[in-house]
């Protein structure tokens, strides 16, 4: 099945803090999640990643199977597309 994200040893540090210190996680198509987790837990942190908002310390994120983040754009505005057409 498809791949929708895939995070690999990704690491965040502030300073000398870590909030997200080698996370790994892989989402397939039709996969529903949630975070949870107390406040300081590397939540928001990890969405601000994803969505390129900041640059990860060490690892990687590949979001659709993007390598880039002009892929990254491009896989974005598809399935935007492609779920608009669905709901027509």
């Amino acid at each position: 099945m498809e791949k929708v994200l895939e995070i690999s040893h990704l690491s965040k540090k502030f300073g000398h803090q870590y909030a997200l210190n080698d996370v790994n996680l892989t989402i397939r198509k039709g996969d529903v999640y949630g975070l949870i987790g107390k406040n300081g837990a590397g939540k928001t942190t990890l969405i601000k990643v994803i969505t390129q908002l900041i640059q990860e310390t060490n690892g990687s994120v590949s979001l659709f199977a993007s390598t880039n983040r002009s892929q990254w754009t491009q896989a974005l505005k598809r399935r935007s597309e492609e779920h608009t057409s669905e709901l027509q």
